[in-house]
């Protein structure tokens, strides 16, 4: 199994990403108090897990970083990113329903259908 993982979480550059992208994750490890090899980074990066952005780190969502760690877009951006992934290897896709979560899972299964 070969699972999509993000790169340059650590703030370095990586394939896909360019200095721009790198510089905001940079900027919000150093706005936690925290790096990117820490054991307690998840909990530092991520307080308010699944809920609203804090505005002022609302800078730091760039659309490149969006488009590059999300499946975001309309139905046809979507068929065609997945469609990416499954040609590169990915067979699993990790999916976290936020706002509804039956009505996001069934609107996904009729998309992949």
């Amino acid at each position: 199994m070969r699972q999509a993982r993000p790169s340059g979480c650590d703030g370095t550059r990586s394939r896909g990403s360019g200095p721009e992208e790198g510089e905001a994750v940079r900027r919000l490890l150093d706005r936690r108090g925290t790096t990117s090899t820490a054991p307690d980074r998840h909990t530092k990066l991520y307080p308010n897990y699944l809920g609203r952005i804090a505005p002022q780190d609302r800078d730091l969502v760039l659309p490149s970083l969006m488009n590059s760690l999300a499946l975001v877009g309309s139905r046809d951006d979507l068929l065609t990113r997945i469609t990416a992934l499954e040609q590169a290897g990915i067979d699993e896709l990790l999916i976290q329903p936020v706002i509804d979560p039956p009505t996001e899972m069934a609107r996904l299964a009729k998309l992949l259908t």
